[in-house]
């Protein structure tokens, strides 16, 4: 994998639901769509997405391949 993005923020208490985060917005049709979306977007171009807590912290890791005419846009 050629390219690899690191992306932190805070949150505190997350909320996996079957091994999936999910939003704990009350709102939950208006939210917490996005780590879904940005995930299918990335297995799409072959490429991997991991995220992790440590702490308050959340930290996500995107992988993805160099490729020349790999990468798809949606």
């Amino acid at each position: 994998m050629d390219y690899m993005q690191d992306i932190m923020n805070r949150k505190n208490s997350p909320v996996i639901r079957n091994g999936k985060l999910v939003t704990s917005k009350s709102d939950s049709d208006n939210h917490g769509l996005g780590m879904s979306i940005v995930l299918d977007m990335v297995r799409q171009n072959r490429g991997d997405m991991n995220y992790i807590f440590s702490g308050d912290v959340f930290k996500v890791t995107i992988l993805l391949p160099k490729s020349e005419g790999n990468l798809k846009s949606t």
